[in-house]
């Protein structure tokens, strides 16, 4: 119950805050509208920009560790060509 009463409180120190702050706003309605419009349009689309953002870097990090793995692979099949090249070798010689 405490909780709930703390919650209830801030937001009515919130509202009020907000509500002197506009009360007291050097500039004229329209423009403060137009603000807070602003504001909330990038709040809105803050999730969606963030969430390309990780997508984006989500497909550079997948594309970076696809082009080290088959670096390595190559280098793997490289020296399992010339391991196999001196075996022979070796063979040949006995």
């Amino acid at each position: 119950m405490i909780k709930k009463a703390g919650w209830i409180s801030a937001a009515a120190g919130f509202l009020s805050a907000f509500t002197a702050m506009l009360l007291t706003a050097p500039q004229n309605g329209k423009k403060t509208r137009g603000q807070i419009a602003g504001a909330w349009g990038r709040i809105v689309n803050a999730p969606s920009k963030l969430n390309a953002a990780c997508r984006g870097r989500r497909q550079k990090a997948y594309e970076f560790g696809r082009g080290h793995c088959e670096q390595l692979n190559e280098e793997r099949l490289a020296l399992k060509n010339e391991a196999h090249q001196e075996a022979v070798k070796s063979e040949k010689e006995l």
